[in-house]
């Protein structure tokens, strides 16, 4: 059964969140649809460190032309912004890690021996979709009224 509650990356909060369901040792496949980008990379992360596979949206906002939306690995989506900064903060926090590990870095992408960050690389393990359409049109803008009755009251999610 699908999920719908927004991922913060802390266990604390996220509870159970991420517990496979019962029966399963793990999820199939984890779809992301987060706009943050620390918030992406930990659960990109996460999911990659425990094999499970990712679909993850990037960003499509003010976007029309479904003539080009790509599916493919998180390195060859260099066109979108929000790829661009998920790829460079999975890159910063595969060093670090490797860092307070010991492990020396193989090659300058920050891929550790093959560890969990070749997900960049490989689209069975971390599949993108991502739009190379030039932004079109703007979001539209919150109204004043909409800003009064409370912005929580907006979002798909709680505290979103």
């Amino acid at each position: 059964d699908p999920v719908v509650k927004m991922y913060t990356g802390d266990a604390a909060k996220d509870g159970t969140m991420m517990d496979p369901p019962d029966g399963k040792e793990e999820w199939d496949v984890v779809i992301d649809a987060i706009d943050d980008v620390p918030t992406k990379a930990a659960l990109i992360a996460s999911c990659a460190r425990r094999g499970v596979r990712v679909v993850s949206c990037m960003g499509a906002g003010g976007k029309a032309d479904p003539t080009r939306v790509h599916i493919s690995d998180l390195r060859s989506s260099s066109r979108d912004p929000l790829a661009t900064a998920v790829r460079q903060r999975l890159r910063l926090m595969g060093k670090k890690e490797a860092k307070e590990a010991g492990v020396k870095i193989t090659n300058g992408s920050g891929v550790a021996n093959g560890g969990w960050l070749s997900c960049i690389d490989d689209d069975s393990k971390l599949a993108v979709v991502y739009s190379s359409e030039k932004v079109v049109a703007k979001l539209a803008a919150v109204t004043d009224e909409q800003k009064e009755e409370g912005m929580h009251n907006f979002g798909a999610v709680d505290n979103m």
